[in-house]
């Protein structure tokens, strides 16, 4: 029986393990941690290599998701993990250099905070030192850089330079006459030398990775039998959607090709769709793209979109200590048709960030912005909270939008116009409107409204002179459930009992357009 191995747990491994995970996601970690095993090692002492694609949008989470799986694991002390930053690593010509190395490093280090014997792990490192060497060979074989040498030295053209005019890219007014003391004759046999060596290089470098893989799988193999760690070693590579679509193509072959050893599982955190527009960048976009990357993974798992008013509370909680005081929600009174809590600020939060689809990075950013806010708000007025919201993310998605409707009053028809170019997921929400008490005893009558209908209604009101707001309700009093007009009910009660005749009253909506652009500028 192999022994039970022990990692030196780092200490910020067990330092807030999991924390600030609102969205629950160690769940779909623990049930994609059984998966992977199974799938790698489905029968005693048998094992295969294997990849997925963890798909989700940007802003989703992946990052956090992915760090927090691997320092679980890590903290278990079952399985051998580490991960590698594709992003970080983008700025390198060669992949499969930077990863070996990354890989290299990080193998290294978890074999010396193992409590096995010193002789165990010189051997398990030198097995590992053995596939590098082998690769290293088959990366960069020895006769293409004699041949560079050589050519270097005879010609004083740097290597580049020549292939590229044999290839014809790019270098046709290079003149060879010029190259003194016979240098063609001897840059012709150099050349004919390079290429006869890299065919033959060429030839063996299938077999050259063969004895990587098999160097490195003996190493695991080591690792299990007498090191205690089980297999699957576990291998994350995040932020491959941000990088060049070449260096991220490339990757990917170099880890279905190169590393695909019995034993070792991937796990790549992406944007499947950017990641397809990235194959489209370099093959066409009438190219599969999708198509093409399936091809890489053994199995997909999208990680699923989080509850919105479940994240909006976790952002409340995380920034106000506490619900912030002499709130107004500017929601129907009587709710919204099934749901399932009651009228609040992160239900009217969600809604918005429902309605612009705003990612968990959008969504943060603008609760910062809210907070910052409503440090500058007058206590003497209700704080409009959805109105704040609607502005905010006016704010953050389209500045010039934004600009124009809190520098001077915009028809409703051309408001109308820019919110749809603005919003792409406006939905009509239906909610109750109670009837009078005669009428209890009868089901609810339901109403429905668009997002674009409230901010129209606040849109009009921040504008307004709040004086002639009283004076035409006396004639034309709206209903409390006449929802989104009832809301003027509210900015109604700022109206002072007495007032200069030569003034105009404005209601304290209208800061929010100033307060809102000082804010803004936070990074």
């Amino acid at each position: 029986m192999p022994k039970k191995m022990k990692l030196e747990i780092e200490p910020e491994l067990n330092e807030n393990l999991w924390g600030g995970d609102v969205l629950g996601r160690k769940r779909y970690a623990d049930f994609l941690t059984k998966y992977i095993v199974r799938k790698v090692n489905p029968r005693e002492n048998e094992y295969y290599p294997f990849c997925i694609a963890l798909d989700a949008k940007w802003g989703f989470g992946k990052t956090f998701f992915i760090q927090n799986w691997a320092k679980q694991i890590t903290a278990d002390g079952v399985h051998s993990v580490f991960t590698f930053d594709a992003w970080k690593a983008d700025y390198q010509t060669d992949p499969l250099i930077a990863f070996m190395a990354s890989f290299s490093e990080a193998m290294n280090k978890q074999i010396n905070k193992l409590s096995i014997d010193k002789k165990i792990k010189i051997k398990i490192q030198e097995k590992i030192k053995e596939g590098i060497r082998t690769a290293r060979s088959a990366i960069l074989p020895v006769g293409k850089v004699v041949a560079l040498g050589v050519v270097k030295k005879i010609s004083g053209v740097a290597f580049d330079e020549v292939y590229g005019l044999v290839k014809g890219e790019g270098y046709e007014d290079v003149n060879f006459d010029e190259i003194e003391g016979g240098a063609v004759e001897q840059l012709d046999r150099a050349l004919e030398k390079y290429f006869e060596d890299d065919l033959k290089q060429q030839a063996n470098r299938n077999s050259l990775f063969i004895g990587f893989k098999k160097s490195i799988y003996e190493a695991l193999e080591l690792l299990q039998n007498d090191g205690g760690m089980k297999l699957p070693l576990i291998i994350f590579v995040d932020e491959i959607d941000r990088c060049r679509p070449s260096f991220s193509l490339e990757l990917l072959e170099v880890l279905k090709h190169v590393f695909d050893i019995p034993g070792v599982c991937f796990v790549i955190a992406t944007n499947l769709s950017e990641l397809s527009h990235a194959v489209g960048a370099l093959y066409g976009s009438s190219f599969n793209g999708r198509g093409y990357l399936q091809r890489f993974f053994n199995a997909e798992y999208t990680l699923p979109p989080p509850d919105g008013e479940v994240y909006a509370q976790a952002l409340m909680n995380e920034f106000f200590s506490g619900v912030p005081q002499n709130l107004y929600l500017g929601l129907p009174m009587g709710g919204f048709k099934d749901q399932k809590i009651s009228s609040d600020f992160p239900m009217a939060f969600s809604w918005v960030s429902e309605c612009f689809n705003l990612d968990l990075r959008s969504q943060r950013k603008v609760m910062e912005i809210i907070d910052a806010v409503l440090v500058s708000v007058d206590p003497k007025y209700p704080v409009h909270i959805l109105w704040l919201t609607i502005l905010v993310v006016l704010r953050l998605k389209n500045p010039d939008f934004f600009e124009l409707i809190s520098r001077s009053e915009v028809l409703p028809d051309k408001l109308t116009e820019l919110w749809g170019e603005v919003t792409t997921n406006d939905k009509k929400k239906e909610f109750i409107t109670p009837r009078d008490s005669i009428y209890l005893n009868q089901s609810p009558v339901f109403n429905s409204v668009y997002l674009r209908m409230v901010f129209l209604t606040y849109y009009k009101l921040s504008w307004q002179d709040i004086r002639k707001l009283k004076d035409t309700s006396n004639t034309a009093q709206p209903n409390i459930y006449d929802y989104p007009d009832s809301i003027s009910k509210k900015i109604e009660e700022e109206v002072p009992n007495s007032y200069p005749s030569n003034s105009i009253q404005n209601a304290s909506i209208r800061s929010y357009y100033e307060l809102i652009q000082y804010a803004g500028h936070l990074a």
